[in-house]
């Protein structure tokens, strides 16, 4: 089991622990002189600031610590080439996560800090209301040209009435007139063959 997490830790890959007493949970690490160990740690549960982090060499000399933090980087210079012990200890009794991504080498650049997230949380904020306010203009567009294209179709359809009512008055008026005009004509006729 220390060989599965000893080669996690040197392939530098995300792991989680889980602490559930005062003893630390340490992992050992040989790193050279110059490098450097950096990452980030992550706590969850209950009251998940309490844990101690530290690196001690093998003399049990502790060189680097964060206490009470509930979210910390981690940069650590090795001072010489030796064998560390990487350790998590909780000061109480609660049940704790720890989540860790830890390099050994130059800085990981990558790595977010929470002024970032907060940052980069209003950016999304902003994005999410331009990208509802699209949608809603959106929506809007939509319902104004199916307003449009209602509003033609009804304009359509009283044209046609209209034309048609004013077919059926010319026809109408024009049937009056030969009517009106056949009428005189034949009374005209009449009227003459009288004389």
């Amino acid at each position: 089991m220390g060989v599965i997490l000893f080669l996690l830790v040197s392939i530098s890959t995300a792991l989680q622990i889980t602490l559930q007493d005062h003893r630390a949970r340490c992992f050992r690490k040989k790193m050279n002189q110059g490098e450097v160990l950096s990452g980030r740690v992550v706590l969850s549960g209950h009251e998940e600031d309490h844990v101690l982090f530290y690196v001690e060499d093998h003399d049990d000399n502790v060189l680097y610590h964060v206490d009470n933090q509930r979210d910390f980087p981690i940069d650590f210079l090795v001072p010489k080439t030796d064998t560390y012990h990487l350790c998590f200890r909780s000061h109480d009794y609660f049940h704790k996560v720890v989540s860790f991504d830890l390099r050994v080498g130059d800085p990981v650049p990558w790595v977010v800090q929470p002024e970032q997230l907060y940052d980069l949380g209003a950016l999304v904020g902003d994005a999410y209301r331009r990208m509802e306010d699209a949608l809603m203009n959106q929506g809007y567009k939509f319902s104004r040209e199916q307003a449009h294209q209602r509003i033609l179709h009804q304009g359509e359809s009283f044209l046609y009435w209209c034309g048609g009512i004013k077919l059926v008055i010319i026809i109408s008026i024009t049937a009056l007139q030969i009517y009106v005009l056949t009428s005189f004509f034949r009374s005209e006729k009449t009227i003459s063959s009288m004389i």
